[in-house]
């Protein structure tokens, strides 16, 4: 690897661009205060300069350099999960790149959680600009060969390797609340846990809620369509429901379906599913009936899990029962939207266009 951080660095420092395998997607790198570098960068990728470049830095310690009136959660943002898919965009200080600085005095700023990269930026003791390697508009790549048949004759140098594929969370945390700007492998549920403070969303962005039951057969459905009935108008939230065990029925249970309809809900339709590990990582957040449920997600995704009552109780299941305790579970699950979900939902759009 000793080699290969030496020619990368040469080829940085005589203002070149390098193609880079990291934890997130292959990237290409260029020295931020080379205006030949970044320069060169957008002519690769056929980007507009309006749409500045992030930058990368070496530690914490840089990143605050380079930006002003960092807030407490800001700061803690960065100290949580740097190195990693985390790319923060703050105020601009005056000792920051003016290439890579937006016409708002905005930056955004990561540290990769790649080895080649981290001992490069180091050595270097420097920003590097930094972006996906592709054509603006299209999948990054993340495989060295590819991006050698498409930027081979363009990119100065290449580090053998692949990539991720699961671009870095752009949170601005310029105001009160942190601001997702694009979603990415780093989850809004994480950061609230981290900062204490509720995450807003761009309104380029969506929410998808997937709400979890045992059979998907009684609660999750009917949280899926009550939900959908009250929280619709906010076109960026998508829900789906499902279960952790796969049931043989081919329809919500009758009685689910007679208590959804005295409530104005007519033409619900819905399969039970059982949740999958696809399904776990695009969800954003995972909305469930009892612990028992939250603990059989993998830990690996059981971060996203919240319980449907914030207060920690079970809901409980209603099969076997009368149509009363249908009703029942149905109106303490609409009790827990009104007092509390769909207000947490909509302050996530509060300021969409």
């Amino acid at each position: 690897m000793r080699e290969i951080v030496g020619t990368v660095i040469d080829v940085l420092k005589k203002n070149g661009v390098v193609a880079c395998p990291t934890e997130t997607v292959f990237g290409l790198i260029g020295r931020a205060f080379s205006e030949h570098a970044v320069n060169k960068i957008f002519e690769i990728k056929k980007r507009e300069k309006l749409k500045t470049l992030p930058c990368f830095v070496k530690d914490v310690e840089m990143a605050l350099t380079l930006l002003r009136d960092v807030s407490e959660y800001g700061e803690k943002l960065m100290r949580s999960f740097w190195p990693g898919p985390l790319t923060v965009v703050g105020y601009a200080s005056l000792e920051a790149p003016r290439l890579c600085v937006s016409k708002d005095n905005k930056i955004g700023i990561r540290i990769p959680n790649e080895e080649l990269l981290l001992e490069v930026l180091s050595l270097l003791n420097e920003p590097l600009a930094s972006t996906s390697a592709n054509i603006s508009g299209e999948p990054p790549f993340r495989d060295s060969l590819e991006v050698e048949d498409r930027f081979g004759k363009v990119v100065d140098f290449i580090v053998p390797g692949v990539s991720g594929d699961i671009p870095s969370t752009v949170v601005d945390i310029t105001g009160e609340n942190p601001l997702i700007l694009r979603k990415g492998s780093l989850s809004f549920i994480e950061i609230e846990k981290i900062t204490g403070r509720e995450v807003k969303f761009s309104p380029s962005e969506n929410i998808l809620v997937v709400f979890l039951c045992t059979g998907n057969t009684c609660r999750s459905p009917m949280a899926e369509a009550i939900f959908k009935k009250e929280l619709g108008v906010i076109s960026n939230l998508k829900f789906a429901s499902r279960g952790i065990v796969q049931a043989e029925d081919s329809d919500i249970h009758p009685y689910a379906k007679e208590v959804l309809k005295e409530i104005g809900i007519f033409d619900f339709s819905h399969r039970p599913q059982i949740l999958t590990g696809y399904e776990m990582e695009i969800a954003d957040i995972i909305i469930a009936m009892t612990k028992e449920h939250l603990n059989w997600i993998p830990e690996k995704f059981r971060h996203k899990g919240r319980l449907m009552d914030p207060g920690a109780s079970d809901i409980e299941d209603p099969i076997g029962g009368p149509i009363t305790t249908y009703r029942f579970v149905r109106d303490k699950i609409r009790h827990f939207l009104e007092s509390y979900w769909k207000g947490y939902f909509e302050r996530k759009f509060e300021n969409r266009g």
